[in-house]
């Protein structure tokens, strides 16, 4: 398993042995054996992208036209219930082509329900998985996508980040923020996962508290929660800068209420959880609940919102591949939409 230096060079006890190993390094890296790429390339079993969009080296993607940079993260430790969301990467990218296909150049696709061409000019890269090191409980792989989003946010490319559970969003979103500074949070889901703002190192993160270091962090402006029904044993802090739509009544009110409560004056970061989605129209997730919206709720709430504010970042979360395809398609399809209207909002 390919490693960073730091990793290497911390593996030495003593400090002379690092001492010459860094002096090693420094060596290879003046002779242009070693490129400096702040993190390595990561590896992955993806051959063929999101919408079957090239596979590609981080630096290349960085440095060439994308728009859109897909990256997955195939994490799943920090679930209090059913595993299997590390596999939501490729359960998503195995199907997204019947959805969309993307091309070069790119043309976009016809719409027949909203009469227009979606994702037309729309650059798609995906760099594949960012995967866990081996006994590591998970921890730089998390560090890692924290890295990631900020190099791609720094860009000026939108982030798309395929789950994984929703541990992943908290250093997504402290990576952008590294970037960007200043931003809102979105955050649609079934259950609340804020108890209380943290700050430091994450120590405790899980998938049902992970929105706890996003309220801690000063360059977190608002939180916008939707789709909250989750029954709680006490009552949920109430926290400046901070709305919540719960149920079905950011979908009743629709999307100019939301809207309302969205600021326009930062950039926003976009988490979606599956189980905002009524189990009957999307089952394969970890917890699931009863009640929810339909998937069709969901897009056209997020065509409207996310094409009247500027996205950095979009992630999809706690989807369990459950041997059909259906589930696959609808968040595929979401995916689509909920782009198409952020580059569209972006510009």
């Amino acid at each position: 398993m390919p490693q960073l230096v730091e990793h290497v060079v911390e593996a030495f006890s003593a400090s002379a042995e690092r001492e010459v190993i860094v002096a090693a390094i420094e060596r290879l890296i003046d002779a242009g054996v070693l490129v400096d790429e702040s993190r390595a390339e990561w590896e992955t079993a993806a051959r063929v992208g999101l919408f079957g969009a090239p596979v590609v080296s981080v630096r290349s993607a960085l440095a060439g036209e994308a728009d859109v940079i897909v990256v997955g993260v195939p994490f799943d430790g920090g679930v209090t219930y059913r595993p299997g969301a590390r596999f939501g990467p490729q359960g998503i990218r195995s199907v997204s082509r019947s959805v969309f296909q993307a091309a070069e150049p790119p043309r976009g696709m016809h719409d027949p329900v909203r009469g227009k061409r979606v994702m037309e000019s729309v650059r798609v890269r995906d760099v594949g998985d960012i995967l866990p090191d081996p006994g590591g409980g998970g921890r730089r792989q998390l560090d890692d996508a924290r890295v990631l989003a900020g190099r791609i946010a720094g860009a000026g490319k939108l982030l798309v980040a395929l789950g994984g559970d929703h541990s992943i969003s908290a250093p997504l979103i402290a990576g952008v923020a590294d970037s960007v500074g200043s931003i809102g949070v979105l955050h649609f889901d079934a259950h609340h996962d804020l108890s209380h703002p943290a700050s430091g190192d994450m120590k405790g993160l899980h998938h049902g508290n992970f929105l706890n270091w996003s309220a801690g962090d000063d360059r977190v402006a608002h939180i916008v929660q939707c789709g909250i029904r989750q029954l709680t044993s006490v009552d949920p802090e109430t926290l400046d800068s901070h709305h919540v739509w719960p149920g079905r009544t950011w979908v009743d009110a629709g999307a100019e209420s939301l809207l309302r409560t969205i600021a326009a004056d930062i950039p926003w970061y976009v988490t979606v959880d599956v189980d905002v989605i009524d189990p009957a129209h999307m089952p394969a997730t970890g917890t699931p609940l009863p009640g929810g919206v339909r998937w069709g709720e969901l897009i056209d709430v997020l065509v409207a919102v996310l094409g009247s504010r500027r996205v950095v970042g979009i992630d999809v979360v706690e989807f369990l591949p459950d041997g059909h395809d259906a589930p696959g398609l609808e968040i595929s399809a979401l995916l689509v939409h909920a782009v198409d209207a952020a580059m569209g909002g972006r510009r």
